[in-house]
C-alpha cells in the first residue's frame, strides 16, 4: 500500500508552534481568550466588516450562516448529495428540510426551481458549502 493521501494535512511551522506555546503559557486554551479576540478583530479589518466570530467547526459555521439568512422550520435548503454530513446536519439543526438531488450540482436557479414544489427555498449552495448565494425571494405560492 502506498503513502496515505490526506484530505487536510497539517501545515505547522515555527510561527504556529510559537503561537501554540504562547496560548498554553497564557492559560487561555479554552474556551476563548485574547488570541481568539485578536483573530476576530484581524478578520474584521481584513474583510472590512464590523463584526466577525470564530467558531469551533465548519458545521457550526454552516449552521450560523443558515440562521443568519433566516432559514428555519418549513424552509427547504438545496444541497448536493455529494457533500459532507456536516452540510445536512446544519440544515437539520435549523429545522429546515434538505432537497439534495443529483441535479443539485447545477446552477442555483435550477436548484431552486427543481425543489420549490416541496416548500419555500431558504438557501442554495454548491457541494460542501451552504449557503454561498443569497436565497431567492420567498413565495407562498407555486406556479
Amino acid at each position: 500500500m502506498g503513502d496515505p493521501i490526506y484530505i487536510s494535512s497539517p501545515d505547522v511551522g515555527e510561527a504556529e508552534r510559537t503561537a501554540l506555546l504562547g496560548a498554553l503559557d497564557s492559560g487561555w486554551i479554552a474556551p476563548l481568550g485574547p488570541m481568539v479576540d485578536a483573530f476576530e478583530q484581524q478578520m474584521c479589518a481584513r474583510v472590512g466588516v464590523p463584526y466577525a466570530v470564530a467558531l469551533s467547526s465548519g458545521t457550526a459555521a454552516l449552521h450560523l450562516g443558515l440562521l443568519a439568512l433566516g432559514v428555519g422550520r418549513g424552509d427547504i435548503v438545496v444541497t448536493s448529495t455529494t457533500t459532507f454530513a456536516a452540510t445536512a446536519n446544519a440544515i437539520v439543526y435549523t429545522g429546515a428540510g434538505n432537497c439534495g438531488s443529483a441535479t443539485a450540482t447545477s446552477s442555483p436557479a435550477y436548484q431552486a426551481s427543481s425543489c420549490s414544489a416541496t416548500g419555500p427555498v431558504g438557501a442554495t449552495g454548491p457541494v460542501g458549502t451552504v449557503p454561498v448565494v443569497p436565497p431567492p425571494p420567498r413565495s407562498t405560492t407555486t406556479g
